[in-house]
């Protein structure tokens, strides 16, 4: 994970080699300021296939220090993984 600019960020995934990880799997990414008590991200704005996705941060965000979730969710939603913490992003 990365800042690519002020105010976008990256996050690149690899190719796993789990029998239940489908390349349409969805990524769902949370941005969370806890100073702040506020979130944004999405849910299927990437799919596994992409290996990447980038969000433009929400004006509230940029300049604040960030906590990073990831999980993924089957593209029916019938299979949801728990989310993970990636760590922290110092914007």
């Amino acid at each position: 994970m990365e800042l690519i600019g002020e105010d976008t960020f990256r996050l690149q995934w690899g190719n796993t080699e789990n029998p239940r990880a489908v390349y349409n799997d969805q990524v769902m990414l949370v941005l969370y300021s806890p100073v702040l008590h506020f979130a944004d991200g999405f849910i299927g704005g990437a799919m596994r296939r992409d290996q990447q996705c980038t969000i433009k941060l929400h004006p509230k965000l940029v300049g604040q220090a960030l906590e990073v979730y990831v999980g993924v969710a089957s593209n029916n939603r019938q299979k949801i993984a728990n989310s993970i913490h990636l760590g922290t992003l110092l914007t």
